[in-house]
């Protein structure tokens, strides 16, 4: 399933059997001031560009990958991939480990990229640089003395210039209910892929289903 939104702000938030890809916005300061000379006159305002990003959920039997990333490019950093990674078994932020990140183009050339410990629990944040334009096959390999997990993106673009990640279509947000991992992880709550199961013989009988204290998110 692909799916496509727009975000007003930034969160710090194949292998697999689902992956959601969507592209949201994030800000990169490109402005600059005009000034009068002579007097020292007011600066003119310019609007700042706006690069797209990409988010990706992933689930593999231990982990689930919540992962951002703003459009790569070419030579350059365009800022961190924000991977959040939890563990399937109890749905908790994975706190220790080494992640390695592995970039393969096309022609096999391999650039390697490691996270030695999370910047916080649950996520991992890595700036790459990756010296060729293309497609590559991006592998995500962690360590951890909790679990140890491999997710693959197997394709993500590194675009030759900044003026192409600017240029991708930008999207309407969904209107969705932001509901950040940081959140997730301090209540109890899990989520996996939609699939079909068996299920006991029920009765019908009339409820009320409602959140339990504090994990009502508005």
């Amino acid at each position: 399933m692909i799916r496509k939104r727009r975000r007003s702000t930034r969160r710090i938030h194949s292998v697999g059997r689902m992956m959601v890809i969507g592209r949201v916005r994030v800000s990169i300061l490109a402005g600059f001031a005009l000034a009068n000379g002579s007097c020292g006159g007011p600066t003119a305002d310019v609007q700042e560009p706006e690069m797209g990003a990409v988010v990706v959920t992933q689930w593999n039997d231990s982990t689930e990958l919540f992962l951002e990333y703003p459009h790569p490019v070419a030579g350059q950093q365009t800022g961190n991939w924000a991977i959040h990674l939890s563990d399937m078994e109890d749905f908790q932020p994975i706190r220790s480990g080494r992640l390695t990140v592995t970039f393969t183009s096309e022609e096999n050339q391999v650039e390697t990229f490691v996270v030695e410990t999370p910047a916080r629990d649950g996520i991992f944040l890595l700036d790459p640089l990756v010296g060729e334009g293309g497609d590559y096959r991006v592998e995500l390999s962690l360590a951890s003395p909790q679990v140890n997990s491999l997710h693959v993106l197997s394709r993500v673009s590194v675009l030759s210039t900044l003026e192409e990640a600017f240029a991708v279509e930008d999207v309407e947000d969904d209107g969705g209910i932001a509901f950040l991992k940081e959140q997730q992880w301090v209540i109890p709550f899990a989520l996996e892929p939609v699939a079909e199961y068996e299920v006991q013989q029920t009765v019908p009988v009339p409820g009320e289903i409602v959140a339990p204290d504090g994990a009502l998110v508005q």
